[in-house]
């Protein structure tokens, strides 16, 4: 393993500890157990009005909407290896282009440093929101006076089309990111995803512990609130 692939591998153990052994700080007020997305690897559920940590995704997956999935074709991957950026899932929080699992193939966003209290993430770093600076002095121009019509209002017609159940035969980009329910397995659903540029297959995922996926709701629920999964 050259010097380059031990760097990253370091930084993917230091960032996954820092993930997964904390109490994620994204507040929430959702009453509905579901699992909710901490980072691109953390997995959490409301409680006490802030996720905790319920499960880390391995094996190259990332977290999309509660689920380990695979990274590709997900905001969680990246291609610039130590770019650092801020996390997406927490402004107090940066986050650096790091190998999954020492791969030198796959890079996803692990979030590796927490701003102090004071401070937030902007442009991939920690900066004070309510540091001040001396403004540049700006010369102030009256404008001419205008005069403005009011339109006429329109009425406009939404039309709302529920999008199907049943997993279509083919991946397109007409159903992309769209969930389905598995044949023959109430844990398991497929999604439909954008593997590579203009290139759309269905990704099969399973749902974490106790939980199953609910075709209604097109995430993983309790199994209670889904009476039909025998």
């Amino acid at each position: 393993m050259d010097i380059r692939s031990r760097i990253m591998v370091v930084i993917f153990m230091v960032a996954a500890c820092l993930l997964s052994c904390t109490t994620a700080a994204i507040n929430c007020t959702d009453s509905d157990p579901r699992l909710a997305c901490t980072s691109c690897t953390g997995i959490g559920m409301c409680l006490g009005g802030s996720y905790l940590e319920a499960e880390t995704c391995t094996g190259g997956q990332v977290c999309v909407e509660g689920s380990c999935e695979s990274a590709s074709g997900t905001s969680c991957a990246c291609d610039t290896p130590l770019a650092f950026s801020c996390d997406q899932f927490d402004s107090s929080r940066i986050a650096v282009c790091g190998s999954s699992q020492g791969s030198t193939d796959d890079y996803i966003w692990v979030g590796v440093h927490t701003c102090p209290a004071t401070e937030t993430c902007e442009d991939g770093k920690c900066v004070d929101p309510n540091a001040t600076t001396t403004p540049e002095p700006t010369t102030t121009t009256t404008p001419e006076p205008t005069t403005t019509t009011t339109p006429e209002p329109t009425t406009t017609t939404t039309t709302t089309t529920l999008k199907p159940t049943t997993k279509p035969a083919t991946c397109t980009a007409a159903n992309a990111n769209t969930r389905y329910p598995f044949d023959d397995d109430c844990k398991k659903y497929y999604t439909c995803r954008e593997v590579k540029t203009n290139v759309f297959s269905y990704v099969t995922s399973t749902c974490p512990s106790v939980y199953v996926f609910n075709p209604d709701k097109k995430y993983c629920d309790l199994a209670a609130n889904v009476p039909d999964c025998p």
